[in-house]
């Protein structure tokens, strides 16, 4: 058995072991006489199911693990607790551009992230995370977040976002990158699409995020049972300063 062969290896001396994912990420610690179960248990968190042929892709990057359990939660009872607000869409008016309402395009409930405290957390822990993994991907390492908003689709309004891209207005054309972390399972639909790119869904685990260039046409299909929690936010560089967001290397 996979014990058995452990154990071979480990022998029987009093230790700590890191156990790493296939990305050499820890998946916790192991210590003590017989550390068996528990390296059994971190690895079997860690199972990514069976292995597919794959024939074509999107180009995006999925991160494994970007935000603890309890985070993910905390997030969710804020949003809870705070009043989410209705969002819609930028468009083009007589007197510039403003956003509006429209559920033809989008139904989406958002809590933008403001306590400072809580932004400098999200950004240390995710920007940790995302940014090696960004730069060994992409060969581009951001340095700026654009804030953060906690959104829901909830299936009670089928939430969506139709196809579009996120930098085709003159205030979004700074944004390279965006980060989609799901904040929780037990939910049907609403998972992530890329039309330009094929017909498949992208649905990561609780805590885990989707990176992808915001000049791709993506869409959010409708939540048909339970509700779809996410963390949002978009990731540049200072070529394209703004005054409202956050550089993670300050912090």
């Amino acid at each position: 058995s996979q014990g058995d062969i452990l154990r071979t290896y480990l022998g029987d001396k009093s230790r700590q072991i890191s156990v790493l994912d296939a990305n050499l990420r820890v998946l916790g610690l192991a210590q003590g006489s017989d550390p068996t179960a528990e390296i059994l248990v971190a690895l079997n968190s860690s199972d990514l199911g069976d292995a597919s042929r794959i024939e074509s892709q999107a180009p995006v990057l999925t991160i494994e693990r970007t935000l603890e359990a309890d985070r993910c939660a905390l997030l969710m009872g804020l949003w809870q607790q705070k009043g989410p607000v209705e969002t819609g869409i930028e468009q083009s008016k007589n007197s510039g551009r403003d956003e509006v309402l429209s559920t033809r395009h989008k139904i989406r409930h958002d809590h933008t992230v403001d306590d400072p405290k809580l932004v400098q957390l999200l950004t240390r822990s995710i920007g940790k995370r995302v940014l090696s993994e960004i730069e060994r991907a992409f060969v581009y390492r951001p340095t700026r977040f654009e804030g953060f908003k906690i959104a829901c689709y909830d299936a009670k309004s089928s939430g969506f976002f139709g196809a579009h891209r996120d930098n085709l207005s003159p205030n979004t054309a700074h944004r390279r990158l965006a980060v989609s972390l799901n904040l929780n399972e037990g939910y049907s639909g609403g998972e992530l699409r890329f039309p330009e790119f094929g017909q498949d869904r992208y649905c990561p685990r609780a805590g885990s995020a989707v990176v992808f260039s915001c000049a791709h046409l993506h869409e959010v299909l409708p939540v048909t049972e339970g509700q779809r929690f996410t963390l949002l936010t978009f990731l540049y560089d200072e070529t394209a300063k703004r005054r409202d967001v956050v550089d993670p290397f300050s912090l």
